[in-house]
């Protein structure tokens, strides 16, 4: 009957050890949770506040490349224009300096037929003059 009452004394130490370490150990995991569900709020939180910080950054930089996009486009609409502009003032100055060389030519060459015209009468007067000279 000792052995029973010791293993009873025995089991029953165990078994009120075995619950104090249970308890302890529910208290652990209770203070673990009320943290986490504590915690888990504030890091969904702040996971939502750089997600709006990304988002805002993202906006920003593709709204800054379409501007910059833009002004390139418009930068080269500007450059091709002023290019277009100069090339026709120098497609008109061209045609203005063959039309100028033209017209010299054609004065030159009017100038030199009625030299040529004015040389031909004068020797053909001559020429008479001549015959009328040696005819006499």
């Amino acid at each position: 009957m000792k052995l029973l009452k010791a293993i009873d004394d025995r089991s029953a130490a165990l078994r009120s050890e075995l619950l104090k370490e249970t308890r302890s150990r529910m208290e652990a995991f209770e203070g673990i949770r009320v943290q986490i569900d504590s915690e888990v709020p504030k890091l969904s939180d702040g996971l939502n506040a750089l997600r709006q910080e990304k988002d805002s950054l993202e906006s920003s930089l593709s709204n800054a490349v379409k501007d910059e996009f833009q002004q390139v486009q418009t930068e080269l609409l500007t450059e091709r224009r002023a290019r277009e502009e100069s090339e026709e003032a120098m497609l008109a100055m061209l045609k203005d300096v063959v039309g100028r060389i033209k017209s010299d030519l054609e004065q030159e060459r009017k100038d030199r037929e009625a030299t040529e015209e004015t040389l031909l009468s004068l020797l053909e007067e001559t020429c008479a003059k001549l015959n009328a000279v040696t005819q006499v």
